[in-house]
Formats: C-alpha cells, sequence, structure tokens
C-alpha cells in the first residue's frame, strides 16, 4: 500500500481506487491516460456510483497490474460468477502449494470410491454421502488450484514488468525528454 493510500480515509478507498495508486497513478486523471476510461467514470467507479463493465475491468486488471481486480469483479459482481466463481485465497508460493498438494492428497484417496460410484452409471442412495464428502474435497482442491493460480500468474505478471518500464516510468520519461 502506498502512503498515499494509508492517508485516506476508510470510506473513500476501494479496491479499483487502491488498485490505481498501488500502481502508481496518483490522480484518476493521470490514470485515464492510460485506460480507454474517461476520468468521470473513472470517478464514478471509484467512489461506488457506477459498476464497471467487465471491459473496463479488464483494462484496469491490465493497466494497473492488478488481476485480483478480476477475481474480485467475476465473485462478487459478475450474476454469473456469483454463482461459480472461485475466489482465489491471498497465500505465499509455501502456503499455496502446500495447501494445493495437501488437496491433491486428499482427493486421491478417494478416487477408488468415486470410480466405485460412477461404474455402474448411477448413483444410489447409499453413495450420496460419500459422494458429497468427495465433493467438498474436489470443491477445496479447486479452490487451491484458483489460489496457486492466482499467486503464479500474480508472480509471472509481476517478473515480466520488471524486466519493462512500468508505464508511469515510461510517462515521466517521456516528460523527461519533451
Amino acid at each position: 500500500m502506498s502512503i498515499l493510500a494509508d492517508r485516506l480515509p476508510q470510506q473513500c478507498k476501494n479496491v479499483y481506487m487502491l488498485a490505481r495508486i498501488g500502481a502508481g497513478f496518483k490522480s484518476r486523471a493521470d490514470a485515464s491516460e492510460f485506460l480507454p476510461i474517461g476520468e468521470r467514470t473513472l470517478a464514478k467507479i471509484e467512489t461506488g456510483e457506477k459498476v464497471p463493465s467487465p471491459e473496463e475491468i479488464s483494462v484496469m486488471a491490465d493497466t494497473y497490474n492488478r488481476q485480483k481486480l478480476l477475481y474480485e469483479y467475476c465473485s462478487e459482481l459478475c450474476p454469473v460468477g456469483k454463482q461459480i466463481a472461485v475466489k482465489p485465497e491471498e497465500k505465499d508460493l509455501s502456503g499455496s502449494t502446500i495447501g494445493l498438494l495437501r488437496w491433491i492428497k486428499e482427493v486421491q484417496g478417494d478416487l477408488e470410491r468415486l470410480v466405485e460410484i460412477a461404474e455402474d452409471n448411477r448413483i444410489t442412495p447409499d453413495e450420496v454421502p460419500d459422494l458429497v464428502i468427495t465433493m467438498d474435497k474436489i470443491s477445496a482442491l479447486w479452490k487451491s488450484i484458483v489460489t496457486y493460480k492466482f499467486y503464479v500468474d500474480c508472480v509471472a505478471r509481476i517478473n515480466t514488468k520488471e524486466k519493462q518500464p512500468t508505464l508511469v516510468a515510461e510517462r515521466q520519461a517521456a516528460y523527461n525528454i519533451l
């Protein structure tokens, strides 16, 4: 979190404003120069007056290098995503890897039973409890996969961006040349 974001009152902070400030854009005007979103529209998004469109979220996530915006949108704002999207947990490499491997091991222990249930192509009443338990484990595994992927995607994007000048640095360099 930047010093500027730390000084803001809590009611002024939202995920979009924090993403913009975290990306180095001190003002909406600065950010709107790099986004196909006008300053007024950006203000409405940041103050909660407007729900951003998927296209706006996508371009903000890319410009701000904040992939979490995509997950937040899908799991909290998108009507379909609310039903099916899995929101990743914020974990480091160790936590996400250990969580992933733990759930892989848990599901592996149930694979034989899952095959037994599926062999006759029907689910009998006595198989339902085992199937429900296995599906809960598979859901937890899926969340671990999403969390791990989120971590890896973020690290890959950060490492890629470190090799290239940031948008803010490019803009500052352009002003210095002029």
